[in-house]
């Protein structure tokens, strides 16, 4: 069904495309060029534990074209994933999920999401604590799913625990699978701008985009030293700016309940795929306002979750490291057995082995706490991050049970936490 339009939108609209054409232009080169220069620096890179860090640090720290192939690769993909995002914006004003679009826009959305995939994955090839810790993060998140959690999380790692494996299979991801199938949208979304005839213009965007790729390859890119077995059980990084909507979304959900973290980080955004993908589709029942008005409220609520409970995000530039908020003791605190057994059946009653496994043991989707009583930590500092987690670390994905239990039955799990008789 047409739908009547003054001629005010109509201009706007026209616009729109046009934009939308533009930026499109400016996605596909810059795609392409990242895989190019993703090819070339992956001829100097080894994915293995032991020179994963050492080779990425030689091109953070060598000549000037190395840094800038590192530079345009690391804000390359930032742009890409801005602007992707920018051309499906402004394709769903021109309604340009509708035939004889529907094939450039399912092309679109794809390269939208793949180019975040781009981002992901390339972030552990460093190898820095911070890259390490933030794939555990994801893939116990994906652990949480009911039923299909462990297989997700088995995927995710290449086995049960991070290893060599785990970094191979993402470096695998990221040279490989997620190139190719960008290419693939790529050359979808040119052939169904050429059927159109709408090819023939000078492509301004793909030069606007080189340039601009170009000239934030000069900015520092993000840095942190090596990861060690230390962090291959710790949850303390910072999410990233990219994954600050998903963070906050899933923050959103636990506080509803620990447990319900995935429903926020996973299903949330796959409605929201789904239902860009499923435009060409639908559209064919629903006006051009519900749509409008539908993808409005999935970027505002992904802005706001972001806002409100992402939390701190790390650092854009310099050292992204965690920081792990250690709290060294001056005396062995005195613990009270009756207390660390109370903790010890309140940890599995409530909610906290929903994450960290009955008595903490199992660590899959929040980390072992087998080895807590380790750490250094007191029963103050201990009492207090259980009450409020984003008081001693922003950004932490654990809720906060102050308002869930009383303060004495948190100082009952803290003495748990600090009993080793409990781990062993």
């Amino acid at each position: 069904m047409l739908e009547s339009t003054n001629d005010s939108e109509t201009e706007s609209i026209e616009s729109s495309g046009r934009a939308s054409l533009a930026v499109g232009q400016s996605v596909a080169a810059l795609l392409v060029v990242q895989v190019i220069v993703g090819f070339v620096l992956s001829t100097r890179y080894h994915a293995t534990l032991a020179g994963a860090h050492a080779d990425v640090q030689a091109m953070r720290t060598g000549g000037l074209f190395d840094r800038f192939l590192l530079g345009f690769h690391y804000w390359g993909s930032a742009l890409l994933i801005v602007s992707a995002f920018l051309q499906i914006a402004l394709m769903l004003w021109a309604g340009e999920y509708r035939r004889p679009f529907h094939w450039r826009w399912i092309a679109s959305v794809a390269i939208f999401f793949l180019a975040i995939g781009f981002q992901v994955t390339g972030n552990l090839l460093p190898m820095d604590r911070h890259d390490v810790q933030t794939s555990l993060i994801e893939a116990g998140i994906a652990n949480g799913v009911p039923g299909i959690g462990g297989i997700l999380h088995a995927g995710a790692l290449a086995g049960s625990t991070f290893s060599e494996a785990s970094l191979q299979r993402w470096n695998l991801l990221h040279q490989f699978v997620i190139p190719a199938v960008s290419i693939a949208m790529v050359v979808l979304a040119i052939l169904s701008v050429r059927r159109r005839g709408a090819a023939r213009s000078i492509p301004w965007g793909s030069l606007v985009a080189v340039v601009a790729g170009c000239a934030l390859s000069f900015l520092s890119t993000p840095t942190g030293v090596a990861a060690t077995p230390y962090d291959f059980n710790k949850f303390e990084a910072l999410p990233s700016w990219y994954t600050a909507p998903l963070h906050g979304s899933l923050r959103l959900f636990q506080n509803a309940a620990p447990s319900l973290g995935w429903v926020g980080a996973i299903i949330v955004p796959g409605l929201f795929a789904a239902f860009l993908m499923g435009l060409p589709v639908i559209s064919t029942k629903l006006r051009s306002t519900p749509v409008r008005v539908c993808f409005g409220l999935f970027v505002l609520y992904f802005g706001m979750t972001a806002i409100l409970f992402a939390g701190t995000i790390a650092p854009i530039v310099g050292d992204q490291g965690p920081k792990d908020g250690m709290v060294l003791k001056v005396a062995p605190d005195k613990l009270d057995p009756a207390a660390a057994l109370r903790g010890q059946a309140l940890f599995n009653q409530v909610g906290c082995a929903d994450c960290h496994g009955t008595d903490g043991l199992a660590g899959d989707v929040g980390p072992s706490l087998a080895h807590e009583f380790k750490q250094g930590r007191n029963l103050e500092w201990l009492t207090r991050f259980i009450s409020n987690p984003g008081a001693l670390k922003p950004g932490s994905t654990m809720p906060s049970f102050g308002t869930k239990i009383k303060l004495g039955e948190i100082q009952d799990l803290a003495q748990f936490l600090l009993r080793p008789a409990a781990k062993s």
